[in-house]
């Protein structure tokens, strides 16, 4: 997406359809900084992947999740958070 210009207009043309149908957009397969920062300036509400975190059992759920609250977005990115937080 970020070096195809194909692969743009399809994610735009998605997250576009997806706003015009009144829907929450989360993009899957995260794996970098680039895309994450690509999709949230592009009105992506929500992401996961590898970039965010690797796959993990339910207890690893629930650790990642306390972890995730206890450290300031700062302090793990370079900028500000580029997405709402869920819920």
């Amino acid at each position: 997406m970020l070096k195809d210009k194909q692969n743009e207009a399809i994610v735009k043309t998605t997250i576009d359809l997806a706003h015009n149908m009144n829907l929450h957009v989360v993009a899957e397969g995260v794996e970098d900084e680039a895309t994450l920062r690509y999709l949230a300036k592009n009105g992506c509400e929500q992401a996961q992947g590898y970039f965010l975190s690797k796959p993990v059992t339910s207890d690893g759920l629930l650790q990642w999740l306390e972890g995730w609250q206890s450290k300031p977005y700062a302090d793990r990115r370079s900028d500000t958070r580029p997405f709402q937080k869920a819920g």
